[in-house]
């Protein structure tokens, strides 16, 4: 069960800008962290979205892709040190699942990058915009 307060708390810590995308899973908007305008992204994922879940150390249920995105930012996957993009905050609203993460500066929906750019990318251009 969610906290009530989580909402609260992320409305407190965080303010939600424009929509930057959407997928299979959710919506994502930009938006920055109050305390030092940090940009972020902002992914909302309604619960009946979260298909994969995991059991953390404290057997708290949690969704699989906060899990491994906190397993990367640990380095404890055996994969890479670190995740591409970071996992800044995380909250369970029970309702919906929203992740925090870091937003590069400038970026931009990928499919909206390869379709200005005649529907292609080749591999070392594919490298570098998916960092967009």
């Amino acid at each position: 069960m969610a906290d009530p307060q989580y909402h609260d708390k992320f409305e407190a810590k965080y303010v939600q800008q424009n929509h930057l995308g959407e997928g299979g899973c959710g919506a994502v908007f930009a938006g920055y962290r109050k305390a030092d305008n940090l940009p972020v992204a902002i992914k909302h994922v309604p619960n009946d979205n979260v298909f994969c879940t995991h059991v953390d150390n404290n057997g708290k249920e949690i969704s699989a892709e906060v899990d491994i995105m906190l397993k990367l930012a640990e380095g404890r996957t055996g994969v890479r040190t670190s995740a591409p993009v970071s996992l800044l905050d995380w909250y369970d609203l029970g309702e919906e699942l929203i992740l925090v993460m870091e937003r590069p500066v400038p970026s931009m929906d990928l499919f909206d990058y390869i379709h200005g750019n005649g529907g292609s990318l080749d591999e070392e251009e594919a490298k570098c915009a998916a960092t967009i």
